[in-house]
């Protein structure tokens, strides 16, 4: 269904500290605020059509010159519907707080934002805000607490990709084909050395690209050249800190055990001296053995800053 509407901004919301794992509480007066934040700032008054669907919230201007607004149901935490002013000037408002883009619920500097849309009557406004609140419980009933691919159903895969695509922009959503293979696109980061600058690129991936095949697949893809790949390794870098060496995974197969994109982020980069891929040192004692290993998830963890920098390169 969709409802003709128009879009007012968006506000920050700051000072808001909530629990991933705690229900979330009303934050109507947040709300609020946030509202009237964005009515004194007058930001925006773009007429546009939304619709409510199982992964996000879309909004389509009517004007093409305007921006439209793709909105994941997994980042929305809270949502209301409200009448503000006098009896004969009444104005009826759908609003709801989100996660930003690379942030989420439970990180050490959360970022959220209030977004607001001004409806023809009440009626409309509690229609969106319940059609939002149905997609909302839906996703988060598919969230599970464990998931590996190389166990998951047909089913699970499909649950945790629909979970996956509803905290992501429509460029990073997951795709299942024939026999369980997902793809998508990821975004991975590049650094061969500590001294130069982190280089990004979304690269299109499946669930069987992993080990050697994806060094190989990322080395041309940034264009490193002819390399020893057996000298590099890709890390999966959490929000945390904490980093923790790819080996038989791909970075999809991690991808769908997270509860928000922003809890992790991929990094190719050069081993130092001294430190060598778990499955190298197993394939030089026995290739058996590796080739009996191949379905698990051996990694080396280190402790580190974040690698992440602010320049990208889109491919």
């Amino acid at each position: 269904m969709e409802w003709n509407a128009r879009y007012l901004g968006a506000s920050p919301v700051v000072g808001l500290d909530l629990d991933e794992f705690s229900p979330i509480p009303d934050l109507s007066q947040e709300v609020k605020e946030g509202v009237k934040n964005i009515r004194k700032s007058k930001m925006a008054d773009d007429s546009v059509v939304v619709s409510i669907e199982p992964t996000h919230l879309r909004a389509v201007p009517d004007e093409k010159t305007a921006t439209g607004i793709f909105q994941p149901i997994g980042k929305i935490v809270f949502i209301k519907a409200m009448t503000e002013g006098s009896r004969f000037n009444r104005t009826h408002i759908f609003a709801y707080i989100a996660t930003d883009e690379g942030s989420f619920v439970g990180a050490k500097n959360p970022k959220y934002s209030c977004h607001a849309y001004k409806c023809k009557n009440e009626a409309e406004a509690t229609a969106i805000a319940f059609a939002t609140g149905r997609m909302m419980s839906a996703n988060a009933q598919r969230r599970v607490d464990s998931f590996n691919m190389n166990e998951a159903t047909d089913e699970e895969i499909k649950r945790a990709i629909s979970y996956w695509n509803a905290t992501n922009p429509l460029l990073h959503h997951f795709v299942q084909s024939r026999n369980n293979i997902v793809s998508g696109n990821i975004r991975v980061d590049c650094q061969v050395h500590a001294s130069l600058k982190t280089v990004s690129k979304v690269v299109r991936l499946t669930n069987e690209i992993k080990g050697d095949e994806l060094l190989t697949l990322l080395s041309e893809k940034f264009n490193l050249g002819d390399i020893d790949i057996t000298q590099y390794a890709v890390f999966c870098a959490k929000d945390d800190g904490e980093q923790d060496m790819l080996e038989d995974v791909s970075p999809i197969s991690v991808c769908l055990t997270l509860r928000d994109p922003a809890q992790a982020s991929f990094i190719l980069r050069k081993l130092p001296p001294g430190l060598v891929r778990l499955s190298k040192i197993h394939s030089n004692r026995n290739s058996t053995l590796f080739s009996n290993m191949s379905a698990s998830n051996a990694s080396i963890s280190t402790t580190s800053s974040n690698p992440r920098q602010q320049q990208q390169q889109q491919q």
